[in-house]
């Protein structure tokens, strides 16, 4: 469950260009106690992610995992390839919802390169997709290095 990734510096991430892919994570396959540990770091107990009943009833298929989860998957992308004093930001937006069985398929690439002087910032894409290419959650991340 490491991420395959390029570490940059400063340095590095100059050599860098615009969709170059720099990290790849395979996560999964979501499992019910994957979920159910996810719900107790994080303190959020809603049924519709931990009682497939409760879930059916809210008109799901079956229990979903957190939102928040796949998230925190896209950004171990960003520590597993930049230093934690350069990353400024991390975001994302959830698309589709993932079940028990996904597997997530994580890529982080270059959407832009900025170099001013001695300072080095990085937008990165982010991406976590099923196999055939299905989105559940995008992303974006700023790293700077600021001399």
């Amino acid at each position: 469950m490491i991420p395959s990734a390029q570490w940059l510096t400063a340095s590095s991430a100059r050599e860098l260009e615009a969709g170059q892919e720099i990290a790849t994570f395979t996560y999964g396959p979501v499992t019910m106690d994957m979920i159910k540990s996810y719900a107790t770091a994080s303190n959020d107990h809603n049924p519709i992610h931990l009682d497939s009943a409760e879930a059916r009833d809210a008109g799901l298929p079956d229990v979903i995992a957190h939102g928040m989860l796949s998230m925190g998957v896209l950004s171990r992308l960003v520590t597993g390839c930049a230093p934690a004093s350069a990353i400024r930001e991390i975001q994302a937006r959830f698309i589709s919802m993932v079940g028990i069985g996904a597997v997530l398929h994580c890529s982080a690439w270059v959407v832009a390169l900025t170099l001013d002087g001695d300072s080095t910032r990085l937008e990165v894409g982010l991406s976590a997709r099923d196999g055939k290419g299905k989105e559940f959650t995008t992303g974006a991340a700023k790293i700077w290095w600021v001399a």
